[in-house]
Protein backbone atom coordinates (compact mmCIF):
# COMPACT_ATOMS: atom_id res chain seq x y z
CA UNK A 1 0.00 0.00 0.00
CA UNK A 2 1.57 3.06 -1.08
CA UNK A 3 1.62 5.75 1.82
CA UNK A 4 1.62 9.42 1.79
CA UNK A 5 5.52 9.46 1.88
CA UNK A 6 5.80 7.12 -0.87
CA UNK A 7 4.23 8.84 -3.67
CA UNK A 8 5.82 12.45 -2.67
CA UNK A 9 8.96 10.16 -3.26
CA UNK A 10 8.39 9.02 -6.66
CA UNK A 11 6.74 12.42 -7.72
CA UNK A 12 10.22 13.64 -6.84
CA UNK A 13 11.95 10.89 -8.93
CA UNK A 14 9.38 11.57 -12.30
CA UNK A 15 10.13 15.78 -11.87
CA UNK A 16 13.62 15.02 -11.61
CA UNK A 17 13.82 12.30 -14.52
CA UNK A 18 12.03 15.08 -16.60
CA UNK A 19 14.30 17.57 -15.76
CA UNK A 20 17.20 15.51 -17.42
CA UNK A 21 15.81 14.39 -20.43
CA UNK A 22 14.71 17.69 -21.07
CA UNK A 23 18.61 19.22 -20.38
CA UNK A 24 19.97 15.99 -22.63
CA UNK A 25 17.83 16.73 -25.29
CA UNK A 26 18.54 20.62 -25.17
CA UNK A 27 22.08 19.48 -25.15
CA UNK A 28 22.22 16.85 -28.06
CA UNK A 29 19.98 19.41 -30.49
CA UNK A 30 21.93 20.72 -33.04
CA UNK A 31 22.52 24.78 -32.63
CA UNK A 32 21.33 26.98 -34.50
CA UNK A 33 23.27 29.65 -35.92
CA UNK A 34 22.59 33.13 -34.80
CA UNK A 35 21.42 35.43 -37.40
CA UNK A 36 23.23 39.08 -37.49
CA UNK A 37 20.19 41.72 -37.79
CA UNK A 38 19.92 42.59 -41.43
CA UNK A 39 20.55 46.67 -41.59
CA UNK A 40 17.77 48.46 -43.14
CA UNK A 41 18.63 49.01 -47.13
CA UNK A 42 18.21 52.12 -48.89
CA UNK A 43 17.41 52.23 -52.21
CA UNK A 44 19.68 53.03 -55.00
CA UNK A 45 20.29 56.36 -55.75
CA UNK A 46 18.46 56.73 -59.27
CA UNK A 47 20.79 57.88 -61.84
CA UNK A 48 20.00 61.20 -63.82
CA UNK A 49 18.40 60.58 -66.72
CA UNK A 50 19.43 62.58 -69.53
CA UNK A 51 16.69 64.72 -70.95
CA UNK A 52 16.92 64.48 -74.95
CA UNK A 53 16.87 67.82 -77.13
CA UNK A 54 14.21 68.58 -79.27
CA UNK A 55 14.66 67.71 -82.63
CA UNK A 56 15.78 70.69 -84.34
CA UNK A 57 14.26 72.04 -87.71
CA UNK A 58 16.45 72.52 -90.96
CA UNK A 59 16.65 76.13 -91.42
CA UNK A 60 13.69 77.21 -94.43
CA UNK A 61 16.20 79.25 -96.85
CA UNK A 62 14.63 82.41 -97.97
CA UNK A 63 13.41 82.33 -101.03
CA UNK A 64 15.21 84.26 -103.72
CA UNK A 65 13.95 87.00 -105.86
CA UNK A 66 15.24 86.63 -110.09
CA UNK A 67 17.37 88.86 -110.75
CA UNK A 68 15.92 91.36 -113.34
CA UNK A 69 18.87 91.53 -116.07
CA UNK A 70 20.36 94.65 -116.27
CA UNK A 71 21.66 96.19 -119.82
CA UNK A 72 25.17 96.82 -120.04
CA UNK A 73 25.88 100.16 -120.03
CA UNK A 74 27.77 102.03 -122.39
CA UNK A 75 30.33 104.95 -121.64
CA UNK A 76 29.02 107.93 -120.21
CA UNK A 77 28.55 110.91 -122.77
CA UNK A 78 25.95 114.34 -122.95
CA UNK A 79 23.00 114.33 -124.92
CA UNK A 80 23.06 116.06 -128.17
CA UNK A 81 19.52 115.13 -129.49
CA UNK A 82 15.82 114.37 -128.05
CA UNK A 83 15.85 110.42 -128.80
CA UNK A 84 18.65 110.08 -126.19
CA UNK A 85 16.45 111.33 -123.36
CA UNK A 86 12.88 110.54 -125.18
CA UNK A 87 10.86 108.06 -123.17
CA UNK A 88 9.65 107.46 -118.75
CA UNK A 89 11.86 107.85 -116.38
CA UNK A 90 11.62 106.42 -112.49
CA UNK A 91 11.72 109.13 -110.12
CA UNK A 92 11.39 110.28 -106.33
CA UNK A 93 10.25 113.80 -105.50
CA UNK A 94 12.40 115.38 -102.99
CA UNK A 95 12.05 118.37 -100.85
CA UNK A 96 8.24 118.15 -100.52
CA UNK A 97 7.50 115.61 -102.48
CA UNK A 98 8.69 113.24 -99.68
CA UNK A 99 10.28 111.23 -101.41
CA UNK A 100 7.36 109.62 -103.42
CA UNK A 101 7.87 107.34 -106.45
CA UNK A 102 7.60 109.34 -110.06
CA UNK A 103 7.37 109.30 -112.95
CA UNK A 104 9.39 112.05 -115.46
CA UNK A 105 8.21 111.98 -118.78
CA UNK A 106 10.46 113.16 -121.66
CA UNK A 107 7.92 112.93 -124.80
CA UNK A 108 10.03 113.45 -128.32
CA UNK A 109 7.36 115.85 -129.22
CA UNK A 110 9.50 118.21 -126.57
CA UNK A 111 7.14 117.78 -123.78
CA UNK A 112 7.53 116.72 -120.30
CA UNK A 113 5.65 116.01 -117.11
CA UNK A 114 6.46 114.72 -113.61
CA UNK A 115 3.54 112.79 -112.21
CA UNK A 116 3.80 111.00 -108.28
CA UNK A 117 2.87 107.48 -108.91
CA UNK A 118 2.84 106.27 -105.04
CA UNK A 119 2.58 107.91 -101.66
CA UNK A 120 1.49 110.81 -100.10
CA UNK A 121 1.16 112.20 -103.75
CA UNK A 122 -0.19 109.35 -106.02
CA UNK A 123 -1.82 110.45 -108.88
CA UNK A 124 -0.98 114.21 -108.73
CA UNK A 125 0.89 116.62 -111.48
CA UNK A 126 4.18 117.89 -110.22
CA UNK A 127 4.93 119.63 -113.11
CA UNK A 128 4.53 119.94 -117.08
CA UNK A 129 6.50 122.01 -120.17
CA UNK A 130 8.50 122.03 -123.00
CA UNK A 131 12.32 121.02 -123.10
CA UNK A 132 14.69 121.21 -125.62
CA UNK A 133 18.80 120.43 -125.40
CA UNK A 134 21.53 122.06 -126.71
CA UNK A 135 25.02 121.09 -126.72
CA UNK A 136 24.42 118.48 -123.93
CA UNK A 137 22.54 120.97 -121.86
CA UNK A 138 18.83 120.28 -120.96
CA UNK A 139 16.41 123.26 -120.63
CA UNK A 140 13.14 122.93 -118.68
CA UNK A 141 11.06 125.77 -119.34
CA UNK A 142 7.21 125.31 -117.43
CA UNK A 143 5.12 128.25 -115.94
CA UNK A 144 3.90 125.91 -112.82
CA UNK A 145 7.12 126.14 -110.83
CA UNK A 146 6.20 126.87 -107.06
CA UNK A 147 7.73 128.59 -104.09
CA UNK A 148 6.38 126.94 -101.14
CA UNK A 149 4.89 129.59 -98.25
CA UNK A 150 2.01 130.69 -96.30
CA UNK A 151 0.84 131.24 -99.48
CA UNK A 152 2.12 128.93 -102.61
CA UNK A 153 3.52 131.10 -105.89
CA UNK A 154 3.81 129.94 -109.04
CA UNK A 155 5.73 131.53 -111.39
CA UNK A 156 7.33 131.35 -115.08
CA UNK A 157 11.03 129.27 -114.73
CA UNK A 158 13.62 127.42 -116.99
CA UNK A 159 15.56 125.06 -115.46
CA UNK A 160 19.16 124.45 -116.78
CA UNK A 161 21.16 120.99 -116.53
CA UNK A 162 23.49 118.82 -117.95
CA UNK A 163 22.47 115.67 -119.18
CA UNK A 164 24.58 112.73 -119.58
CA UNK A 165 23.49 109.20 -121.35
CA UNK A 166 24.77 105.90 -120.87
CA UNK A 167 23.42 103.66 -123.74
CA UNK A 168 22.12 99.88 -122.84
CA UNK A 169 21.99 97.23 -125.66
CA UNK A 170 20.34 99.33 -128.21
CA UNK A 171 18.51 101.95 -126.06
CA UNK A 172 19.09 104.74 -123.61
CA UNK A 173 19.77 102.95 -119.95
CA UNK A 174 20.50 105.76 -117.76
CA UNK A 175 20.06 109.59 -117.49
CA UNK A 176 22.49 111.78 -115.08
CA UNK A 177 21.60 115.26 -114.16
CA UNK A 178 23.43 118.04 -112.99
CA UNK A 179 22.08 121.63 -112.20
CA UNK A 180 23.15 124.53 -113.88
CA UNK A 181 20.11 126.31 -112.22
CA UNK A 182 16.63 126.23 -111.70
CA UNK A 183 14.76 128.08 -109.18
CA UNK A 184 12.03 125.62 -108.84
CA UNK A 185 14.05 124.49 -105.57
CA UNK A 186 11.93 121.21 -105.29
CA UNK A 187 12.41 120.07 -108.75
CA UNK A 188 16.46 120.97 -108.43
CA UNK A 189 16.46 118.69 -105.17
CA UNK A 190 14.60 115.90 -107.01
CA UNK A 191 17.19 115.85 -110.43
CA UNK A 192 20.48 117.17 -109.38
CA UNK A 193 23.08 114.62 -108.67
CA UNK A 194 20.86 112.02 -109.11
CA UNK A 195 20.64 109.19 -112.28
CA UNK A 196 17.46 108.01 -113.83
CA UNK A 197 16.77 104.38 -115.15
CA UNK A 198 13.67 103.80 -117.91
CA UNK A 199 10.50 103.12 -115.36
CA UNK A 200 8.53 100.07 -115.51
CA UNK A 201 5.16 99.69 -115.84
CA UNK A 202 4.12 97.68 -113.01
Amino acid sequence: MLTHGTLRHTSIAATALLVSVAFLLTACAPSMPTQAPVPPTTPPAKAPTETSPPPTEAPTEAPTETAIPQPKLGPEEPVTSTAQVAGKWAIRFMGGGGGDAGVFTLAEDGTFRMDAIAGEHAGMNIGTGTFHIDGGTLLLESDDCLIYGPTDVFFTCTGIYQVFVSMGDVKPALLRFAAVDDPFVDRKKTLDGKAFKPYVEQ
